[in-house]
């Protein structure tokens, strides 16, 4: 499935996006899965998390969700995400900017949305 923005996803509830290349995420389709290393709210509260990954090799962007379990220390005020029930919710030509619809470089966003 092609997805424009985050208006594209079906969700519940609110949600974690974050962007990135690979480095320190580990998706497992079955089990727990990860992405570190990132600066986050330390009192945050979501339902989701969605990926965006960038392929560098391939240019591909695949967008993942997962639901949310917790969050550990990974750094000083930096945290790791964890997550299952992984699924690809599909590719994307967009860019990270055009995906979340703002001009930010913050590799984080948040968003809240109920599905219809």
């Amino acid at each position: 499935m092609e997805l424009q923005t985050t208006k594209d996803l079906q969700l519940d509830g609110r949600s974690i996006v974050i962007f990135t290349t690979g480095a320190n995420t580990d998706i497992k389709y079955f089990g727990e899965s990860s992405t570190g290393d990132w600066v986050v709210d330390k009192d945050m509260c979501v339902d989701n998390v969605i990926i965006y990954h960038k392929d560098i090799n391939t240019n591909n962007n695949t967008i993942y969700k997962g639901t949310y379990i917790d969050k550990t220390p990974s750094g000083i005020a930096r945290w790791t995400i964890k997550f299952k029930d992984v699924e690809v919710l599909g590719q994307t030509n967009s860019n990270w900017n055009e995906f979340v619809g703002d001009e930010s470089s913050n590799p984080i966003r948040y968003i809240d949305k109920e599905s219809k």
